[in-house]
């Protein structure tokens, strides 16, 4: 089963780099919005899409979530990393 579906943007690259460059727009769970639409939990808002991805807030369906929090560390729940509230320690 799908998951997760991540929208790109497409778009030529500048300077040194040029060729063609690929950004994350939205990262969305598949059957989590209302009548099993796809629910937006990351987006990236702000002119031409170049502000940050940002967590919508949103919660992936309940079997997603409960494989997500088992490969985490004890203690560690899901919402603190979507949210930015937890960081691994490198």
């Amino acid at each position: 089963a799908i998951d997760f579906v991540v929208h790109l943007r497409r778009d030529q690259g500048s300077g040194a780099q040029g060729g063609i460059r690929r950004r994350v727009v939205e990262v969305a769970a598949v059957g989590g919005g209302e009548g099993g639409a796809a629910q937006p939990l990351f987006r990236r808002e702000g002119e031409g899409l170049e502000g940050p991805l940002r967590w919508t807030g949103a919660m992936p369906r309940a079997a997603a979530a409960a494989r997500i929090e088992w490969s985490l560390p004890e203690g560690v729940h899901l919402e603190a990393v979507l949210s930015g509230d937890w960081r691994p320690h490198l």
